[in-house]
């Protein structure tokens, strides 16, 4: 079904849709305002600003001239010519003045921001800037970082380093301060009895006597150090300090819990010749 398309008896232009004398409300109301005005034999208020503009001098905003326009509308300028040069007068001072460098609204590379941008500039700021930069740099250093697995010196365990943690000998912050402390503990005894003190690590006295008790002679458990188990390693001294014994690796030795136990204030063992 074809539509058809009537005449507005207000604007006289064509519309299509169900049959009515006016295409829209506004012309309507705008046609029903002349007839309306032209009984009371009244001109429309369109009317008279235009005769009123047209009738009045005005003053050219480019020549200066006094001029009476032909047409509503045109009170600024007294020709076209006047306002050709005008506007080129106007584009080149906007030319002129962004020749140095070009404004533009442009999006932050790091934070976002909107901002305006000189010389092809990506940043707001030189602190984005800066973080940029790091970040970049950060992501190669991870993208080219190798882990390195290594065993903790106090627990045992096994663990691999992670980017910005530095290759230690130990899995935790708490196992570091337990043998530290297991450490500074042994020293401040032999400073107490005022005996010779050397710094001696219990993993280093157990890896040379291979984790072996040196008074029975049976194989100590790794994982039960620090425990009460009778197979426990512990840091036994041969000769003890309480007699006079220095604290150093020549009079350390390994010893499991129980036979440390027995042997009490005793002096057993074989003082090694090397120190290590």
């Amino acid at each position: 079904m074809t539509s058809q398309s009537f005449t507005c008896q207000g604007c006289g232009g064509q519309f299509t849709g169900r049959k009515r004398k006016y295409c829209t409300k506004q012309c309507r109301s705008r046609l029903y305002d002349y007839q309306k005005y032209r009984k009371q034999g009244r001109t429309l208020r369109s009317e008279i600003t235009a005769k009123a503009a047209c009738n009045q001098t005005h003053q050219c905003l480019w020549c200066g001239k006094a001029f009476q326009p032909n047409r509503a509308g045109r009170t600024k300028y007294c020709s076209r010519g006047c306002w050709f040069e005008f506007s080129s007068a106007k584009s080149n001072l906007v030319a002129g003045l962004s020749a140095s460098h070009k404004v533009h609204r442009v999006k932050c590379g790091f934070c976002g921001c909107r901002f305006d941008a000189r010389n092809r500039k990506i940043y707001c700021s030189e602190k984005c800037s800066y973080f940029f930069h790091c970040t970049q740099a950060r992501m190669k250093a991870e993208a080219e970082f190798v882990a390195v697995e290594f065993s903790c010196r106090e627990c045992g365990k096994r663990v691999q380093t992670s980017y910005g943690q530095p290759k230690t000998s130990f899995c935790s912050y708490a196992c570091r301060r337990r043998n530290h402390g297991r450490i500074r503990r042994k020293i401040e005894r032999a400073r107490l009895r005022e005996v010779q003190v050397e710094r001696v690590d219990p993993i280093k006295v157990f890896n040379r006597d291979g984790w072996r008790c040196q008074i029975c002679g049976t194989k100590t458990q790794k994982a039960k150090r620090g425990k009460v188990h009778p197979k426990a390693p512990e840091l036994d001294h041969i000769v003890p300090l309480s007699v006079g014994g220095e604290h150093s690796y020549r009079n350390t030795q390994c010893a499991c819990r129980e036979c440390n136990s027995k042997k009490g204030n005793a002096v057993y063992g074989q003082i090694p010749m090397s120190s290590t």
